[in-house]
């Protein structure tokens, strides 16, 4: 068992138990298996991935550098589409802004009475 856990895997072990009295042999021996488990000592072999260099990585897979300069190149044009939208929201709020700015008070030309305050 001490073989089959450690290395560069973490290992984790779940004992499912039941309360019912018809199954105490398997509970039981859920419970033992898990015991001895407890007690294995072993070291894990850890890596440390600072140590991995550039070239190692691109090794494992030569597409890394492709795939890097493409979510670089993503990355930009999202930024530039986004500038580019506020830069239209700006130029109909002032669009918008200049048409609402005249009003005028008068009379209708069609009853003769006062108009008050209108946009126009």
């Amino acid at each position: 068992m001490q073989d089959s856990l450690g290395g560069a895997a973490a290992t984790m072990l779940i004992c499912n138990v039941s309360p019912g009295s018809q199954s105490i042999s398997e509970t039981l021996s859920s419970l033992r298996f898990a015991d001895r488990v407890k007690h294995v000592k072993n070291e894990a072999n850890v890596i440390n991935r600072t140590e991995v260099t550039k070239a190692q990585r691109f090794d494992v897979d030569p597409r890394v550098p492709t795939l890097q300069a493409q979510v670089i190149a993503l990355q930009r044009a999202l930024l530039e589409s986004q500038r580019e939208n506020l830069r239209l929201k700006e130029e109909k709020n002032e669009r918008s802004a200049l048409n609402r700015v005249t009003t005028t008070s008068g009379w209708c030309p069609h009853c003769d009475g006062p108009l008050g305050d209108v946009e126009v």
